[in-house]
């Protein structure tokens, strides 16, 4: 690896330019040096900040896709899981209310979370139970559950 000051790739195109001194000119030597010099900071801007696909919201397949769909989001935006109640419990059947979330790793064996020492394929599972609190119906939740599901 070279010590000098200007990296390879530029000085080998300033020498390219050099060598045609005569036939483009000052101004064009002037030009080809700023155009050769503008490419190489593009690129290595380019190299530092790869461009990202754009974001398909939906669900998320992977944590890449997760982390781009929460990149768009602002950062102090409030989380909550949505648990639709069973039937059977009269009025509130069918109802969707706020439920804890909470996520860890674990494998799965198909569709079935599997032994955690098991050989199954890895995921971050997202989990969610319903909040304990109780809030009448129709009523926000303004305070986030506390860790570990204590009220």
């Amino acid at each position: 690896m070279s010590n000098h000051p200007i990296p390879g790739w530029l000085r080998s195109q300033f020498s390219r330019i050099e060598d045609e001194v005569q036939e483009l000119g000052p101004c064009g030597v002037f030009t080809q040096m700023r155009t050769v010099t503008q490419t190489y900071f593009e690129q290595q801007a380019e190299a530092l900040h790869p461009q990202k696909e754009p974001v398909a919201w939906g669900a998320p397949k992977t944590v890449r896709q997760l982390i781009g769909q929460l990149e768009t989001l602002d950062p102090e935006l409030e989380t909550v899981a949505l648990y639709r109640l069973p039937d059977g419990l009269g009025k509130l059947s069918g109802k969707v209310k706020q439920g804890h979330i909470s996520t860890s790793y674990e494998r799965m064996e198909g569709i079935w979370l599997g032994s955690y020492k098991g050989s199954g394929r890895k995921v971050l599972a997202f989990w969610t139970k319903l909040d304990p609190r109780e809030v009448p119906d129709g009523e926000p939740l303004t305070k986030p559950p506390a860790l570990g599901g204590d009220s």
